[in-house]
């Protein structure tokens, strides 16, 4: 395993820019509903990224809302060690 994934500080290392994790991914049966988003991301999307060679960091909020989350954002690394931030909603 590269040692870029030991990142086990908690910082992200500095990436401005997001991508569409929609590009990466298929986003198909992600209802994206306030009830079950945290249980998609892991039980869906986390396996569908971890099966591509990616180690999910975390999930956390993107934009959002007095309704709850607009977006979500996806913190991994990927097969090469490259830091990557993914965002859906």
């Amino acid at each position: 395993m590269p040692q870029q994934f030991e990142n086990n500080s908690g910082a992200e290392p500095d990436v401005e820019e997001y991508e569409e994790l929609s590009n990466v991914i298929s986003l198909e049966g992600i209802t994206f509903q306030r009830d079950t988003y945290l249980d998609e991301e892991l039980s869906i999307l986390q396996p569908r990224l971890v099966a591509m060679g990616y180690k999910v960091v975390k999930w956390r909020m993107g934009d959002s809302d007095a309704f709850g989350p607009l977006t979500r954002v996806c913190v991994c690394w990927d097969a090469a060690g490259k830091f990557r931030k993914f965002v859906y909603g």
